[in-house]
């Protein structure tokens, strides 16, 4: 079933290399931020009680993100498992049920590429006023290097989750069932390699939030 709206799935990148770009990304920032040790680092005291909750309120963005993206790894799942005995069935009412999921797997695939774009904006505008807020949190330019060096770190985290890795493997999962659900193997790899990006980003932003905590 082809859709106009579909994109030639030959055309995308591997996970491998996509990975490979965020980890070099992060390799950039960290040798352009080094500092030493976040030891002696603080927050201006009169800020400290928002600092410490403006990391919480990230910590709990995070999860939220994490969440959903384990709905939707369910439900692309589940439309791979409802498609699996319909395959190679000639009978015409089979043939309608098997369109059927196939229009269900665009519609995920659009409303995941209306999320991660959403997502992108937000990133882009929350991770500007978090680096902001370097000169009214921190009074020495040594403590907001260390800060900046981690916001930097957990902005590339979170985009590995909802915009450059693991959400867009998910929305090309959704695409290959919805354009040729035949061979089912490709769009469960898809939703593996989803899933061990989402993984990563997961414990990479907790241990940037855990270093962001030490300055305080």
């Amino acid at each position: 079933m082809s859709h106009p709206s579909s994109r030639r799935v030959s055309a995308l990148h591997s996970a491998r290399s996509r990975r490979l770009i965020v980890v070099l990304m992060v390799a950039v920032v960290g040798t352009l931020l080094a500092v030493p040790a976040t030891a002696g680092a603080h927050v201006d005291p009169k800020y400290r009680a928002q600092y410490k909750a403006t990391l919480s309120s990230y910590d709990r963005m995070f999860h939220r993100s994490m969440t959903d993206f384990g709905f939707q790894q369910a439900l692309i799942t589940s439309l791979a498992d409802q498609m699996q005995p319909l395959i190679g069935n000639e009978d015409p009412v089979v043939r309608a049920n098997l369109l059927g999921i196939e229009h269900q797997a665009w519609i995920v695939q659009d409303n995941l590429n209306r999320v991660m774009a959403g997502w992108d904006k937000t990133l882009k505008k929350s991770f500007y006023g978090l680096r902001i807020k370097a000169f009214r949190w921190f009074d020495s330019q040594k403590d907001r290097k260390r800060y900046l060096k981690q916001v930097n770190l957990m902005d590339s985290y979170f985009r590995l989750l909802l915009t450059v890795s693991a959400y867009p493997d998910l929305s090309r999962a959704a695409l290959m069932l919805s354009e040729d659900p035949t061979d089912l193997g490709p769009a469960r790899q898809k939703v593996a390699e989803a899933a061990d990006m989402a993984q990563t980003a997961h414990t990479d932003v907790h241990e940037a939030l855990a270093a962001l905590r030490k300055l305080k």
